[in-house]
């Protein structure tokens, strides 16, 4: 039970490391697009759905690892909150830019790599907890 406790508890600072960076991301992008000549086409409320997105992922995970406590369960709820993580990329990549090009290539790649070394202390909880909660092979007493 603690280590459920313990790794709901991480994924809850997860999720508000993730939105305390978001938001400062989306000032400063804010400040950045005023003093700049021409700011590009920002829709706040995308942003808007895009940071609960990425926390959606951490809530689903805090309650799955709190309340899940079969291995199904676990599993289940791991897919469904990398399904959210995965929509939300998926959004963000189809909003980076509408012309084709190398450009908004390297900008995927850019935001892959970013997402992938950011999310990875939180799948090696979701690993943790998968292997924790495996069902142990049964002993031979021959």
């Amino acid at each position: 039970m603690i280590r459920r406790v313990l790794a709901a508890l991480v994924f809850i600072a997860g999720g508000l490391l993730t939105w305390a960076l978001l938001m400062f991301a989306k000032g400063y992008g804010a400040s950045q697009a005023a003093m700049s000549a021409g700011a590009g086409s920002h829709v706040p409320n995308r942003d808007l759905l895009y940071i609960c997105g990425f926390c959606s992922y951490f809530v689903v995970s805090a309650v799955g690892a709190l309340f899940g406590t079969k291995p199904k369960t676990l599993k289940i709820v791991a897919v469904v909150a990398y399904g959210i993580l995965l929509a939300t990329f998926v959004a963000i990549c189809a909003s980076l830019g509408k012309g084709s090009g190398e450009g908004v290539l390297q900008e995927i790649l850019t935001l892959s790599l970013i997402a992938a070394i950011y999310f990875a202390p939180w799948s090696v909880v979701w690993l943790v907890l998968l292997s924790r909660h495996e069902p142990n092979a049964p002993t031979q007493n021959t």
